[in-house]
């Protein structure tokens, strides 16, 4: 969902979509990317009955409908490829479809630009609209893309590229310029499915992955090289430089403690503490926990950025 919570997208897993697939020729079933539309008034009178409205996918409940299910169409230049995610450009006029790619069995990974127009949003009181979504182009990200965020008009993509001498993948950070959508570069970070962004003190992004014991950098290491395999990266926006912590298992949550320079992660099921400004260890003996720790959140956090995923 957009910041405003007018545009709402959902995914289907493992999907895939080629140009030119449009609402007015294709199955409304057969599309990778839908929106999700509150009906206004006016609207809900027109769909009443009719639950493909508009070509919708499915409009509930038929008799009188309160959401309809819409298919994001493709234009010539635009295509899906395991789209899992989106995320908005700052002044709200372009989405920005994670397209996983090979990492998900795919073939290509990548962004897919959807232009937000006026003509796509509700002009009504209530709900979130995109009836008439296309998705106009493909920005390649060759190194992965499973993950985004944006800080200004600069967009981090988090993926993993596929190394075929060792047939494991390899994490890497690309770091695109938006709205030109040209590629400032590439980074090496820690290995696995990246699930986790967050921005945090001292210039920092802090990046989580799952399974980073998988990947190129685990291969390494068992093979004698002094490498770090952790499921933790540390990248300095300033200095472009990347530190990955220990393993520790599966890197599941980050919440940035702000202006305090650390953050809290969850590693393996269990709570640790980096400071913001090297990635050292604080003492965590006070917040170790019985169980197993999934997530974790800053609950006087002055924004939800520093805590949600999506």
């Amino acid at each position: 969902m957009n910041p405003g919570g007018t545009i709402a997208l959902v995914f289907v897993e493992n999907a895939t979509q080629a140009a030119s697939h449009t609402v007015d020729v294709d199955d409304p079933a057969s599309f990778a990317v839908y929106s999700i539309v509150q009906l206004n008034q006016t609207q809900q009178a027109a769909a009443a009955n009719n639950p493909n409205y508009l070509g919708a996918q499915d409009c509930e409940p038929q008799r009188q409908p309160t959401w309809c299910v819409f298919p994001v169409s493709t234009g010539p230049s635009a295509t899906f490829d395991h789209p899992v995610k989106a995320v908005f450009s700052p002044d709200g006029t372009t989405a920005y479809v994670v397209n996983c790619g090979p990492e998900c069995g795919g073939t290509t990974a990548g962004l897919t630009t959807i232009p937000i127009t006026a003509s796509s949003i509700n002009s009504g009181s209530t709900g979130a609209s995109g009836i008439a979504l296309v998705a106009q182009g493909n920005v390649a990200i060759p190194n992965g893309a499973t993950n985004a965020i944006f800080n200004g008009n600069t967009l981090y993509v988090a993926g993993q590229q596929f190394q075929a001498s060792s047939g494991l993948f390899a994490g890497y950070l690309t770091v695109l310029n938006a709205p030109g959508n040209t590629i400032a570069g590439t980074y090496s970070i820690g290995d696995g499915m990246h699930n986790r962004m967050v921005f945090a003190d001292d210039n920092t992004l802090w990046i989580g992955s799952s399974q980073c014991n998988q990947g190129i950098r685990y291969q390494q290491a068992q093979s004698g090289s002094s490498v770090q395999f952790g499921c933790i990266t540390m990248f300095n926006t300033s200095t472009q430089a990347a530190t990955i912590d220990s393993y520790k298992g599966d890197g599941t949550g980050i919440a940035d403690i702000e202006t305090f320079h650390k953050v809290y992660t969850t590693e393996g099921g269990q709570i640790y503490i980096y400071k913001t400004t090297d990635m050292s260890e604080l003492d965590n003996s006070n917040v170790t926990i019985a169980g197993t720790a999934i997530d974790c959140a800053y609950m006087d956090s002055g924004t939800d950025n520093n805590n949600t995923i999506y």
